[in-house]
């Protein structure tokens, strides 16, 4: 596409007129189509900083949305529903806390194998199962069961 502007460019400056197909073929060493292909691919180029509209000072590079990072809606609420669990997990001792945070993943989304958490914490793997199913148990109690609710009513979309 350069190429072809560039040429266009120097040709004028030598004949004072635009070349025809002809001329941009043969100096490019294209067929006359492929010519008119790259043409029509480069008259729908255009600036994302180019103004829209005549007296908006809005850009096409406004209204393009970041996908490569969160939208700050599901970040509130993604940080929201962290915090409701954090409280439902508090209710635990710091050990059940802390392999159920390591299992499932919940402070990195990077769960660990029953055996990752048996050598953190110096214990078989038959234990860390064990404390895993107690700690799970102690959160569905219906004492504790009003923080757990709320997480799932919020990640569900339930009211």
């Amino acid at each position: 596409m350069r190429d072809l502007k560039r040429i266009k460019r120097e040709f004028i400056q030598q004949h004072g007129a635009a070349p025809t197909l002809e001329d941009l073929s043969e100096m490019m060493g294209m067929s006359i189509d492929r010519i008119k292909k790259v043409e029509n691919v480069s008259s729908y180029t255009s600036s994302l900083e180019r103004p829209i509209g005549d007296e908006n000072e809005d850009t096409l590079c406004d209204f393009i949305e970041d996908t490569s990072s969160p939208s700050p809606t599901k970040e509130t609420f993604r940080m929201f529903l962290k915090e409701q669990l954090n409280r439902a997990l508090d209710q635990l001792d710091e050990r059940e806390r802390e392999i159920l945070k390591l299992r499932y993943g919940l402070d990195d989304d990077h769960p660990r194998t029953l055996k990752d958490v048996s050598l953190k914490f110096n214990i078989t793997r038959e234990r860390v199962r064990q404390i895993e199913i107690k700690a799970i148990e102690k959160l569905k109690h219906p004492s504790r069961r009003t923080e757990l609710k709320r997480f799932r009513e919020l990640l569900l979309g339930e009211d």
